[in-house]
């Protein structure tokens, strides 16, 4: 998914696309790797441009909101590649590289959904983080 595209569902959430969640949207659009905020911050240093960690802490949060980015369980975000999508999202994760591929199952919804009712928990889209090895990192 574009910055434009994520722009847009910013816009039609009634949140303006002000030069600050552009620069952590294009940061995060080029980092392409889950990142701190510190991470982004760094970044954006590094391109000539300031924006406050508080602010930056405070904009991902309003994507997380918006699900335009997602919190895995290492506490780094990612941007989502589907965030227009209703149900369970899932992230595979390098143990060794960091690598991660983001994926959407209807299957893995319905089963996130039976698991989380019979625990009688309310888990209406869920984010499942699987770790292991990428082909890349893998030795077989």
């Amino acid at each position: 998914m574009s910055s434009c595209q994520h722009t847009t569902i910013l816009e039609r959430s009634g949140l303006r696309a002000t030069m600050q969640r552009r620069l952590v949207l294009d940061a995060l659009h080029q980092m392409q790797t889950p990142a701190s905020p510190y991470d982004i911050e760094h970044h954006l240093t590094k391109r000539g441009s300031t924006v406050h960690p508080v602010t930056i802490y405070r904009i991902t949060k309003q994507f997380e909101n918006l699900g335009i980015l997602h919190r895995l369980g290492s506490g780094r975000l990612s941007l989502c590649k589907h965030p227009e999508t209703e149900g369970a999202h899932g992230y595979l994760r390098c143990r060794d590289c960091g690598s991660v591929t983001e994926f959407q199952n209807e299957h893995l919804q319905r089963l996130a959904t039976d698991i989380a009712e019979e625990h009688r928990y309310h888990s209406p889209a869920p984010l499942i983080e699987i770790t292991g090895l990428c082909p890349s990192c893998d030795p077989s």
